[in-house]
């Protein structure tokens, strides 16, 4: 097992942080440094910043009618976030997880995801991408040196979104040039190598391209897998991605692929069954927008996508056979807002899209010879929405409702409601109440292994919840503090024992059910300041726990499998960076409380990161250089293995031991 240190360093990192300004980086040399970057963003920057995944038309965080948290591009640059995993993972009420296949699982207010992370929706500039055959969205896909900011929306976002937004809605906007200019960035380190390019011509037209690569660390851990053997599982995460965003007049191109190769705890987590073999993810998104004011009141929007994933797992230890998951998604969306007065808006949509299955299988490697699994297997899901806004005075009162119908899965109707009232021009609360619906994924529904079984019989998720916010912002200090309760129901998982008889195997050990209802409750609590002379610090905080009405009682040995039992009960996030000059540190700290695993405790763990970095200008461009440390606590981050639930495996690692690294950055 690995080394645990003390804490003592990353006290001291802190406090050395959050110690007076060096002479030799003072107020008059940093007048002289005009092309070096400054350390702060300032609170109205934040204020006026529109977000728009919680809105189609825009608005800032105070006046969001959900609760809405923004990882803003300084803030990545500060803490040296090299990938979008990362930066999630500082936000409250996130988390993000792995299973023994898949890691950057994202996890939601302590909603567990099954073995595929389909509860929380993805968007890349609004556009939803997640694979057609089981329903994950994979953040990879824009590196982080594209992104301008990530928007997180917590909570029920069916209304806005439909069926894949469960429990969050996360849009990552890229970044683009202002008008009439351009810029490059370039990065080169021990960790990959990045590239981008922006421009923004006063004709109009704007165009913006990243290339990225990034190559995950190395860890090898001694595994004991639920077989009794013992081996060395070298995990790692190797992604590739581009992303290029044409503007013109209201139209907007926008292109996303990305590969991705990672080693694996198998197919299952055992030997024999292909721990230690590499999982390949790689897909295509391509959309187009066009986005019109017609007249002063009213604004429309038609968007048509295609989304194609294909990934590919070995089943044994000798790679003879593999198992292809391949799919697409296309459809469209039209959407209105019509402003009838200053105070009342209107917005109404509809979405149309289609999903399929090009195969989930099991083939022979040598011959391509098909094992098990399914194939050709679609669906269409169609829903319409409509949502009123209306501004009284102080108050703000929003209503929406959307109708939602699955070919497979029936009718569903998702509403929320939103009551806001501005105290002040710096203070706001308001009370939130939602629904949420998930139709079950293709694979959920026919996958045909000899290890688990899809259910034709399977009802969509559902969930209700209500909300109190409260928001300040005055002197530097932005802070948000929510409750909520929730209820969730027809959750679905993987059951141990006898498949029903319509079962696509029928005979398999393990298959997917529905759970019975459960609720969830929390308190979630952020903060940050921002300060010319101490920099900029944030705090977040989260309380969650939830009840055992999902549970089931599993033979042998009376096993107790319910959502709660693995998620720990508080989260803390905080972080610290400064600049002097041309010279910048930052620090940061995740904590996570101690939980249990299938067959006994999964220990809390701290996360220390601390970055250094030094810009400068160079023959007109601007060079940074960071010296980046990663789990400088030498912590064991690991989650629990619920999914299987299987002798020897309680846990699974997280690929972050110890590290330091180099980036060279370049903007031009």
């Amino acid at each position: 097992m690995k080394r645990h240190l003390t804490g003592l360093a990353a006290l001291v990192a802190f406090l050395l942080l959050g110690g007076s300004t060096p002479r030799a980086f003072g107020e008059e040399q940093q007048k002289n440094e005009a092309d070096v970057a400054t350390d702060v963003v300032s609170l109205e920057d934040l204020l006026k910043a529109k977000i728009t995944v919680s809105s189609s038309q825009g608005e800032t965080i105070l006046e969001s009618s959900s609760v809405v948290t923004v990882i803003d591009r300084k803030t990545i640059e500060q803490h040296g976030y090299r990938t979008v995993e990362e930066a999630l993972q500082s936000v409250v009420g996130i988390t993000v997880m792995r299973s023994y296949l898949l890691q950057g699982m994202v996890t939601s207010r302590g909603v567990l995801q099954d073995l595929y992370a389909n509860k929380n929706l993805v968007l890349i500039n609004n556009v939803p991408s997640w694979h057609a055959v089981t329903g994950e969205s994979r953040l990879e896909r824009v590196g982080i040196n594209d992104v301008e900011r990530i928007e997180v929306l917590r909570g029920p976002a069916s209304v806005l979104y439909g069926s894949q937004a469960y429990t969050s809605a996360i849009n990552i906007v890229t970044r683009s040039a202002q008008p009439g200019t351009q810029a490059a960035d370039a990065t080169i380190g021990t960790r990959g190598e990045s590239g981008s390019y922006r421009m923004s011509a006063k004709s109009g037209f704007e165009l913006d391209l990243g290339v990225n690569r990034d190559r995950g660390q190395r860890t090898g851990y001694n595994f004991l897998d639920e077989n009794g053997t013992m081996g060395i599982v070298n995990d790692y995460a190797d992604a590739f991605d581009t992303t290029m965003q044409a503007k013109y007049k209201g139209n907007t191109f926008q292109l996303n692929a990305y590969d991705t190769k990672m080693n694996t705890f198998g197919s299952a987590p055992a030997y024999k069954l292909g721990a230690n073999t590499p999982h390949l993810l790689n897909g295509l998104l391509t959309s187009y927008q066009f986005d019109h004011k017609f007249v002063s009141k009213l604004t429309m929007l038609g968007r048509a996508f295609y989304d194609t994933e294909y990934r590919e797992f070995s089943r044994d230890n000798i790679d003879a056979v593999y198992a292809p998951i391949d799919g697409y998604r296309s459809g469209a969306t039209v959407r209105a807002n019509y402003a009838a007065t200053k105070q009342v808006s209107f917005d109404v949509g509809t979405d149309y899209e289609y999903r399929f299955t090009r195969q989930a299988t099991s083939r022979n490697r040598l011959t391509g010879a098909l094992l098990d699994g399914f194939t050709d297997k679609g669906a269409r899901e169609a829903s319409v929405f409509s949502q009123v806004d209306w501004k009284p005075g102080r108050w703000r009162l929003v209503g929406g409702t959307r109708y939602t119908n699955n070919s497979l899965s029936g009718g569903n109707v998702s509403s929320r409601g939103t009551v806001g009232y501005r105290i002040t021009d710096r203070d706001a609360v308001k009370f939130v109440v939602g629904q949420s619906y998930r139709s079950p994924s293709l694979f959920e529904l026919f996958t045909a292994s000899p290890n688990i079984s899809g259910n034709p019989n399977l009802r969509p998720e559902t969930s209700d919840s209500v909300e109190l916010v409260y928001q300040r912002a005055h002197g530097g200090l932005y802070t948000q503090v929510s409750g909520y309760w929730a209820k969730y129901d027809q959750k679905i998982f993987r059951q141990k024992g006898t498949p029903p008889a319509t079962a696509p195997n029928p005979n398999a050990p393990v298959f997917y059910i529905n759970g019975t209802p459960f609720n969830g409750t929390g308190i979630e609590a952020e903060a940050k300041y921002t300060n010319d002379r101490l920099g900029t610090v944030f705090a977040n905080v989260d309380l969650v726990g939830g009840t055992s009405g999902d549970l089931v009682i599993e033979q042998p040995g009376s096993y107790m499998n319910y959502n709660f039992r693995y998620v720990p009960k508080y989260n803390v996030k905080a972080g610290l960076a400064r600049q002097w000059g041309p010279v910048g540190a930052s620090a940061s700290l995740d904590h996570s409380g101690a939980t249990d695993g299938a067959f006994g405790p999964v220990g809390g763990w701290s996360d220390v990161q601390m970055n250094i970095w030094y810009e400068h200008p160079a023959r007109g461009v601007r060079v940074r250089h960071t010296l980046s440390g990663r789990n400088l606590l030498n912590a064991d981050i690991a989650f629990p293995e619920y999914s299987r639930r299987r002798a020897n495996v309680n846990e699974l690692p997280l690929g972050a031991d110890p590290g330091v690294f180099y980036t060279l950055g370049i903007h031009f």
